[in-house]
């Protein structure tokens, strides 16, 4: 079993720590091929169920425009949405 099994599993388990490491999988390409379109739905998921850790990955997302069309008025906002549910860096 494989780390990218691992997270993907928890996944699909609904767990949000799952998706967002499936997704980090997927941005650096470990375990499996890059993808960033795929990591961006994994994190926008994730933002969805309210989890700090995906907001602030998918406010990274919009800001870099990875797998995503560059938005810096959305990665702001996710990354307020984030602060406020917890995620310290994402206060800055």
């Amino acid at each position: 079993t494989t780390a990218f099994q691992l997270f993907e599993k928890s996944c699909n388990g609904e767990d949000p720590l799952g998706c967002t490491g499936l997704a980090t999988m997927y941005i650096q390409g470990k375990g499996t091929k890059k993808n960033l379109r795929k990591s961006f739905e994994l994190l926008e998921k994730t933002c969805r169920q309210e989890d700090a850790l995906g907001c602030y990955g998918l406010s990274q997302s919009y800001f870099y425009g990875a797998g995503v069309k560059k938005d810096i008025e959305k990665a702001n906002y996710l990354a307020q949405k984030a602060c406020k549910l917890g995620h310290d860096s994402a206060c800055n």
